[in-house]
């Protein structure tokens, strides 16, 4: 299978036209858990051994095509088969979120992040924008709010962190409104980031790529 984060959807590659009809199950049963389970869209179009996942959050995203990858290696395709892989790559995405989170906060040598700024910048991993993986353009955006800090005699930590959250609002979940810029500001100030810096994330100039 192929991820393609820059859209919002992922082609999953099958070894077999015959594997289609077994994704979809007796009256649809399967792809209707599939889809139940994972929050994705499941499209079976006309292409040949391949169908796509839809959905505008890649994490979500992800989760599925771990799912469906592992499913349809395992070949038992079922409601409570798909509901165990699911699950399964549920636990495995998160680990793997965590782990980029505390990679890219070890890099940049910050401390003090409550564990969930932490989990939600790992999500960015999975998030692309014009190409560019939006995880390392935060840690690059930190780098370089450190760097002029220190040129104009500023706070180089302060400036680290905020660089480092400026796009943390793309993956927050939807329960807020508002730009990625406040949505990521009203996030890290509910996990205890000090004032100087949750001001900083609305500020903060921003990339003006699309989220």
């Amino acid at each position: 299978s192929k991820p393609n984060n820059d859209l919002t959807a992922t082609i999953i590659q099958l070894p077999s036209e015959e594997m289609k009809g077994r994704i979809i199950g007796r009256e649809g049963r399967n792809i209707k858990a599939f889809e139940s389970a994972t929050g994705v869209t499941l499209l079976i179009d006309e292409s040949p051994q391949m169908v796509l996942l839809s959905s505008f959050d890649p994490v979500r995203r992800e989760i599925a095509r771990t799912a469906l990858d592992a499913l349809v290696k395992d070949g038992r395709i079922h409601p409570a088969s798909i509901e165990e892989f699911v699950k399964r790559a549920q636990e495995e995405i998160d680990l793997a979120t965590t782990q980029a989170g505390e990679d890219a906060v070890a890099k940049l040598n910050i401390n003090g992040l409550h564990p969930e700024i932490i989990k939600l910048l790992g999500r960015l991993k999975y998030r692309f924008s014009y190409n560019q993986n939006v995880l390392d353009h935060s840690v690059e955006t930190a780098f370089l709010a450190s760097l002029v800090a220190s040129e104009v005699g500023l706070d180089p930590n302060v400036a680290k962190r905020a660089g480092h959250h400026n796009d943390i609002g793309k993956c927050v979940p939807g329960e807020l409104d508002g730009s990625h810029a406040v949505i990521g500001a009203e996030f890290i100030k509910r996990y205890g980031d000090t004032p100087i810096v949750v001001n900083a994330g609305i500020c903060f100039p921003s990339s003006s790529q699309p989220s």
